[in-house]
């Protein structure tokens, strides 16, 4: 099965509470670092009602919930994420 994921969020390895922000890089109870935990799902992201936001490429105009090195898209690698 295939998930949408964002980098807005990632996942440690806790039972429960694992969702944090990409600007936390530690999770302070397990201890997993965020370069090695996982992007977020966004139904999971959506279901806790955290904020997240969408850019949007302005030539092949796909949505997207990851923010993008550079503003390149990933689908057309030549539009600007806005």
């Amino acid at each position: 099965m295939i998930f949408k994921t964002t980098n807005q969020y990632w996942d440690c390895q806790c039972d429960g509470s694992y969702i944090h922000p990409s600007n936390i890089v530690i999770c302070t109870v397990c201890k997993c670092e965020r370069e090695n935990g996982p992007d977020a799902r966004v139904t999971e992201v959506q279901a806790l009602g955290l904020a997240l936001s969408t850019v949007t490429c302005a030539k092949c105009n796909l949505q997207s919930y990851n923010q993008h090195v550079g503003n390149i898209c990933n689908h057309c690698h030549a539009g600007i994420m806005q």
